[in-house]
């Protein structure tokens, strides 16, 4: 195309620079928009903390952190249940992380973070700004050590509080990070590949529908109870300062679709995270990355509730994230993820929501059992 640029400057015309010959490098570094929304107290937000944690909003009576939510960030944008924006369940895990790291003296010497106990109470569905909090809180018993944490997310529904996840943490020494012989775990998985295409279309079909930005599997290798997934962080998820990243970690989780033996006959509803015995955080998430899923010692298939462990690491095998007894179940007929419905049914007792968890977690009562009690 003939071009006359000089008519893009009737003014003054800038002066022409060469381009370097050599090809330009692949990164990319995406500027995160501030969210320029009210936080508690009605003031602006100048500055964010981080992608998932925008400001600190303690007082006197508590430590917190919070965040605004538009539903049009990638985590929201690409992650949809039922046709509801919903933030992914591993969000909260990076949102605890950072609450922790950004609280924490600089006197601590334990490197590691463990998140224990956990349960996914009810989702948080996008709906315009909205803003969401991280509440933490010391056990009054061991108040210099920090061995026990304890973590709430919460957001407001007109005159009520949502609970949306709740644990516990704690801080522990590894000395030497674990390492997966990733050429011999591989060698195990001999019962065919599954390709993305079919993957994200199986999970369409249950009603997960999962855009660009958290579609990070490039493959899933499947074995005898057990599968490897490989993971590669998408391009329009940008990478900033997460450690715990949503697209990643949510790939991850996504990799267990895996352990179903046919991708045509998977449940109709989708498939909600319930509970979690623990997730050690040893290394920050890598752009490349392998998920080695499988059955928790006391699960396997065909259960209400499915435990598994997780291990993710790099490419080269170093361990990044270890997971326990992360258990889902398949969502009940008829829920539906909207703000209307979350309203309906805050009447539960949420005391004896957490007493039920809390004996589930003391093994006084199976998974199947406490689901029957909810």
């Amino acid at each position: 195309l003939a071009l006359d640029w000089r008519r893009f400057y009737p003014g003054a015309t800038p002066q022409r620079i060469g381009l370097p010959v050599y090809p330009f490098a692949k990164e990319r570094y995406w500027i995160q928009e501030a969210a320029d929304a009210p936080v508690a107290g009605n003031e602006k937000a100048v500055g964010i903390l981080h992608p998932l944690v925008h400001s600190n909003t303690s007082d006197f009576s508590q430590q917190r952190f919070s965040a605004v939510f538009s539903g049009e960030e990638f985590f929201l944008r690409d992650h949809q249940v039922l046709q509801q924006r919903v933030l992914p369940g591993v969000a909260y895990l990076e949102m605890v992380r950072v609450a922790i790291e950004k609280s924490m003296p600089a006197t601590r010497t334990s490197p590691v973070l463990v998140l224990y106990n956990a349960a996914w109470v009810q989702p948080f569905v996008a709906g315009g700004q909205q803003q969401i909090d991280i509440t933490l809180l010391l056990d009054d018993n061991v108040p210099a050590t920090y061995d026990q944490i304890h973590y709430e997310i919460s957001s407001r529904h007109e005159d009520a509080t949502i609970v949306h996840f709740e644990g516990q943490a704690s801080f522990t020494d590894v000395l030497v990070p674990e390492k997966l012989d990733v050429a011999q775990l591989r060698s195990q998985m001999n019962a065919g590949t599954l390709p993305p295409r079919r993957i994200y279309a199986a999970f369409a079909r249950m009603g997960l529908h999962y855009g660009p930005a958290h579609q990070g599997i490039t493959a899933i290798h499947k074995g005898d109870g057990q599968v490897m997934a490989d993971l590669t962080l998408p391009v329009t998820a940008a990478q900033n300062n997460y450690v715990l990243h949503p697209a990643l970690m949510d790939s991850a989780l996504q990799a267990a679709i895996g352990l179903f033996d046919d991708l045509d006959r998977l449940p109709a509803q989708p498939l909600l995270p319930f509970a979690l015995a623990s997730l050690k955080i040893i290394a920050a998430c890598t752009e490349r990355m392998v998920a080695w899923v499988r059955y928790a010692p006391d699960s396997e298939a065909g259960q209400r509730v499915t435990k598994l462990d997780i291990d993710v690491c790099d490419e080269a095998g170093n361990m990044c994230v270890q997971i326990r007894g992360f258990a889902f179940r398949i969502m009940d007929n008829g829920h539906q993820y909207t703000q209307v419905n979350l309203g309906d049914n805050l009447d539960f007792n949420e005391t004896y929501y957490q007493q039920l968890i809390q004996r589930v977690l003391d093994k006084e009562l199976s998974d199947e059992e406490a689901i029957d009690l909810v």
